[in-house]
């Protein structure tokens, strides 16, 4: 059920004709904030602020009753606008808008341009991005969609039930870090990388692990390694997936060791065997004893 201000209600059901937008307020994971509208000029409600780029449309919205998960389509065009600072093409290829929270209101002005209120009209978190040459397309759930938790959350299994780096991991993502530049790009839709390291790594120590440019075209940008060939400074790198622009030669970036969560790896590679927590030892259900 939709609750709106005493005064919008008297607005709406006296009123002859009314101008009506969107207001869309999008919360990124790092607490930044954009309030964009698809009115021919700002709107100002209270404190908040509300300007007319990028161009956004978007699908239409439904409302169910019972637990189904909503969903909203929204497209987001303007490739001078910047988010954060870099194109948003880029910010969006670059996972700009992973997570972020949307609220999409309607505003409602009379004759004279006056806003009278504004009614919300969906709200949600970014579950899926599409980068474009001009913007990205967004996916947006409802909150609902937090109820899709796997439950019991941990199960008994092989691999480590961390994320590498994180919280339960506790490993310092800097001290396993080096830096580098392209030094060779090999032809290709997904080229394999000839790299210079500044700190010499082991066989296999990328693999899993990211490489995120810092300059270039794709700087900000990482993509996971999925093979590495050889040893010291000098890599060859293949990717999962090719970078959105082309690489070239003398591009700097970082590049963070990767974990396939195996009770081996963790301990000859990072020495976390303490924090481990994985199951190896629990034989299968199909194991026959």
């Amino acid at each position: 059920m939709k609750t709106a201000a005493p005064a919008l209600v008297t607005f709406l059901n006296t009123a002859r004709q009314a101008l009506q937008f969107d207001l869309w307020t999008f919360t990124l994971a790092s607490g930044t904030v954009y309030r964009w509208t698809d009115a021919d000029v700002d709107i100002k409600i209270d404190t908040r602020t509300f300007t007319r780029s990028p161009i956004i449309t978007r699908d239409k919205v439904k409302w169910t009753r019972g637990i189904e998960v909503g969903q909203l389509k929204a497209t987001l065009s303007g490739p001078v606008v910047l988010v954060d600072g870099q194109p948003l093409p880029a910010f969006s290829a670059a996972g700009g808008f992973d997570a972020a929270s949307v609220a999409l209101e309607r505003v409602y002005l009379n004759d004279a341009g006056v806003v009278q209120g504004t009614l919300v009209w969906f709200t949600g978190v970014v579950a899926d991005v599409l980068p474009s040459r001009m913007g990205c397309e967004l996916v947006v759930k409802s909150p609902l969609t937090q109820l899709n938790q796997q439950t019991p959350r941990n199960l008994y299994q092989a691999g480590c039930l961390n994320d590498l780096y994180d919280s339960n991991c506790a490993l310092n993502r800097a001290a396993h870090t080096v830096t580098g530049t392209v030094s060779a790009v090999a032809a290709g839709n997904n080229p394999a990388l000839t790299v210079t390291l500044a700190t010499a790594v082991p066989a296999r120590w990328a693999e899993l692990g990211v490489l995120r440019f810092t300059t270039g075209a794709n700087a900000g940008l990482g993509r996971t390694v999925q093979i590495q060939a050889g040893v010291g400074t000098g890599l060859v790198l293949q990717f999962s997936r090719p970078y959105p622009f082309a690489v070239t030669v003398g591009d700097a970036f970082t590049l963070t060791a990767g974990c396939d969560k195996a009770v081996g790896t963790c301990q000859s590679k990072f020495a976390n065997l303490l924090r481990f927590r994985g199951q190896p030892y629990i034989p299968v259900p199909e194991t026959v004893t």
